[in-house]
């Protein structure tokens, strides 16, 4: 994915590819004392990478940072603010401490980018799949967001992240012969499903 990087102190915006804009984000954030902003993801591969590159080249300030041109900041403009409508997602509370699938609080899709940066999404139901409510996810929540291109890599992530969290335990239930045993991920993720989340 094409990804619009801004330093909000000097204005310049990288160009970039990766499979995960988020989490090159919060790497490129760690590198600098200057707040980055992701302004947008779009569709695409190195080769319109390399492209946009050749397309902004006059405004280019150093490798893939650039000046914020009218060309530049018009395109970005032109296809909205971060290009997450449409993508499904998983949101993951903020303790890092909790294994990974006892942190997973939403499953949803994005609907609608609002004004303020905010998304209204329609979340859906861990038991069936099928819509439940409509919320307003934060933007600031989205750094929490693992997003996917199509539903069935979303779901299968998903299931992944319960059967295959490294240290999870999933409890233990009666054995039926007065002692207990350990719960399986199956009842794990059947439980979670019932509750329609997983907090």
């Amino acid at each position: 994915m094409i990804y619009f990087i801004e330093n909000t102190d000097s204005g310049e915006i990288k160009i970039g590819y990766s499979r995960n804009p988020m989490a090159r984000l919060r790497a490129l954030q760690t590198a600098t004392c200057a707040p980055l902003e992701l302004l947008k993801v779009v569709e695409g591969d190195v080769s319109l990478e390399r492209a946009l590159h050749e397309k902004f080249r006059g405004g280019r300030r150093r490798g893939e940072w650039f000046d914020p041109t009218v060309g530049l900041l018009t395109y970005i403009q032109e296809r909205g603010r971060s290009g997450l409508v449409g993508q499904f997602f998983l949101l993951f509370g903020p303790d890092k401490t909790i294994p990974l699938y006892r942190r997973l609080k939403w499953q949803g899709r994005i609907e609608t980018e609002l004004r303020s940066g905010d998304m209204l999404v329609q979340l859906f139901s861990w038991c069936d799949g099928s819509p439940t409510d409509r919320v307003i996810l934060k933007r600031r929540d989205t750094e929490r967001c693992v997003f996917f291109e199509t539903e069935r890599a979303w779901g299968v992530r998903a299931i992944e992240i319960l059967h295959d969290s490294p240290g999870a335990t999933y409890g233990t239930v009666p054995d039926g012969h007065g002692g207990f045993r350990d719960r399986s991920p199956e009842e794990e993720y059947d439980g979670l499903r019932g509750t329609g989340r997983a907090a």
